[in-house]
């Protein structure tokens, strides 16, 4: 909804799924070396915009970070880590800073047990630095943790080679730009 509120307000239609994965891509280059989320959003909101001839200033990339705080989580994402919560520790690992995840939590009315950043590990997935703060912090083997994400180039490979059992949530086909 970011990127279509901004697209709107330059009179262009573009299909918001390639979009979001030209961003995605984009957005990955911009993860070494580390740097504070908002400016890896900020840059690579301005680079992905640009080949449309938008001509995107700072303040829109501004605008695009600071609606992070309005992004909804998927409808049965709350409910999943409720139920979760009920049985489990319950950990995030973020390429986000902590203030940016603090915006996050909040949104979501969940509050994990454990949470790792970017910023506390100054690096980003898939860095392999998450994972292992994140067993520091738990001293939970690795084999009996479950790391559920939607990347797997940034989250399940590392995860898996420390021994974490791993599982992918696709929730739409990728397709190809």
């Amino acid at each position: 909804s970011a990127f279509q509120r901004f697209l709107k307000r330059r009179g262009r239609e573009v299909r918001i799924d390639r979009l979001f994965q030209y961003w995605e891509r984009i957005q990955f280059g911009y993860l070494r070396p580390y740097r504070p989320y908002r400016e890896v959003m900020a840059q690579s909101f301005l680079d992905v915009m640009r080949p449309l001839r938008l001509k995107p200033t700072p303040k829109d990339a501004r605008e695009f970070v600071g609606s992070l705080k309005t992004w909804e989580p998927f409808p049965d994402v709350r409910p999943a880590l409720e139920r979760l919560k009920n049985r489990y520790l319950i950990a995030l690992v973020t390429n986000m800073d902590d203030d940016l995840v603090k915006l996050t939590q909040k949104r979501l009315g969940v509050f994990f047990n454990v949470v790792v950043t970017a910023e506390q590990v100054r690096s980003y997935k898939p860095s392999p630095k998450h994972f292992k703060k994140l067993l520091e912090a738990t001293t939970t083997p690795p084999e009996e943790i479950i790391h559920c994400a939607f990347g797997a180039k940034y989250d399940l490979a590392p995860a898996h080679r420390l021994g974490f059992k791993t599982a992918l949530i696709e929730r739409e086909p990728i397709r190809k730009l």
